[in-house]
Parts: structure tokens; C-alpha cells; sequence
């Protein structure tokens, strides 16, 4: 029995009210149940440029998927951008992630394989990326502990939303990930775990996951510089025998 009652304590909270209280109008083997289209979507995202901006990838050669991610003050998180492209081998990917990013990156997540050499040159795909000017960070591939995280990013304060009204993390209306997420399910062996299949809408949802299980800090917003034509608000340069240091 307390086995039993072990089971159903690591348990998502869906399956965990189902199996104990009988009610399974909860459970339809969504994993994502925080999932709310009405809160997570928005339709535009007003990204200040001191926001930090990140992405994080999850490449083969049957789907090249990236999340570009922006990070404000409140540590708040916005998915300003995805794409899911096939069949790119990985000088393409690279082209690909170039043209779509002219803004500045200051971290690229990517899971620990694509540390690994190809038989074939002895080049890692981190090391193309990184020879090309995209240097990777590499992420974790604990899949529960990171799906954990990306719940977390999504839960507000009630289950549904923290303090403000919003999760901590949004998505722009459009981006194939948003397809992807409601249906999601639960792994039917690994109950903290998201099935691997169908495998084509889970790459999407892979780099999120590698992104949201790294530690991400909210932007400081840099200080507003106020006008002093007078030059009031300068230092005085330092003096050596009563004369500026450099002379006049």
C-alpha cells in the first residue's frame, strides 16, 4: 500500500486527482494542463531593446527547431519566435539561424548531443555552430526535471497566474509551438514525462525545455541618462601638483 501510495504522490496533479478521487473529467492525457491559449498567447509583444535576448535549439536532420526568447525586468519570459524546418543539414541550420537573427543573441542553449563528433569530419554540430559565431551553452537533458521547469513557467499564482495576472512565460500568437503544447500527453511509462510521440510536435517544446532548465535572470534596465549640458554633472578630472592629469 505504501507503494501504491508513493506512485500516486509523483504523480501530475491530473492523474493523481483521477486515480484517487474518481474524477476523470480532469484527465485526458494532456500533459501541459496549465496550458491556457487565452492567457499564454498574445497577439504582440513590445520587446524593449535592453531586454536580454536568448534562444535555445533542438537540431536533427528530421527537424531544426529554435525558440528565440526575450527576458525582462520581472524575469518574465516572451517567445517572440519559432520555427520547425526538415531535412537541413547543419551548414544550412546555421545560414538558416543567421538570416533569421539580426539582433544580438547572448546565449544559445542546445542539448548535450550535439556535443558528440560526427564519425564522419570529427566535428561536433556545437563546434560548426560555434566556427560560424554562434557559440552553444550546453543545456541539460533531465527531461522530467526540465519539463518540471517548463510547468513552472507556466503556472501563475493560483495555478494559473502569479501576482500580475500572468505566467511567467508568453508566447506570440502564430508560432507553431503554440500548436504544440495542448497536445502534448503524458508518457504512459514515465508519468512526469512527455511522450516521445508523435515525435514531429515535440522538437518545438525540446528547446523550450532546454531553455527553461537553465537558471535565467531578468534584465536590469540600464539607468536613464539625464541631460546636463553644462557639463554640472561630470567628475573633475584628478590633479597631480594642481594640474589635470594630461594636461589642458
Amino acid at each position: 500500500a505504501s507503494d501504491y501510495v508513493q506512485t500516486l504522490a509523483n504523480m501530475p496533479e491530473d492523474m493523481r486527482e483521477a486515480h484517487l478521487n474518481g474524477n476523470w473529467d480532469v484527465f485526458s492525457g494532456m500533459f501541459f494542463t496549465e496550458w491556457d491559449e487565452d492567457i499564454h498567447v498574445v497577439k504582440e509583444i513590445d520587446i524593449k531593446p535592453w531586454w536580454r535576448k536568448t534562444a535555445a535549439i533542438d537540431y536533427g536532420l528530421d527537424c531544426f527547431a529554435v525558440v528565440w526568447v526575450a527576458i525582462d525586468e520581472n524575469g518574465r519570459a516572451y517567445v517572440y519566435r519559432n520555427i520547425e524546418e526538415q531535412g537541413l543539414p547543419v551548414e544550412y541550420a546555421i545560414e538558416r539561424f543567421r538570416r533569421l537573427t539580426s539582433e544580438k543573441i547572448e546565449a544559445i542553449y542546445a542539448p548535450p548531443d550535439l556535443w558528440n563528433r560526427h564519425s564522419d569530419t570529427g566535428i561536433s554540430t556545437a563546434e560548426m555552430f560555434s566556427s560560424k559565431g554562434f557559440p552553444l551553452i550546453q543545456s541539460s537533458n533531465a527531461r522530467e526535471a526540465g519539463w518540471l521547469n517548463v510547468k513552472e513557467y507556466l503556472m501563475t499564482e493560483d495555478g494559473k497566474g502569479n501576482k500580475e495576472g500572468y505566467p511567467k512565460m508568453l508566447f506570440l500568437k502564430g508560432l507553431p509551438i503554440n500548436d504544440h503544447m495542448p497536445v502534448l500527453q503524458h508518457d504512459q511509462k514515465k508519468v512526469n514525462d512527455v511522450s516521445t510521440e508523435p515525435h514531429e510536435i515535440t522538437h518545438s517544446p525540446d528547446a523550450l525545455r532546454y531553455w527553461c532548465v537553465k537558471r535565467q535572470l531578468g534584465t536590469k534596465k540600464p539607468e536613464e541618462v539625464k541631460p546636463d549640458p553644462w557639463g554640472m554633472n561630470k567628475k573633475p578630472k584628478r590633479r597631480i601638483n594642481g594640474y589635470p592629469m594630461g594636461g589642458y
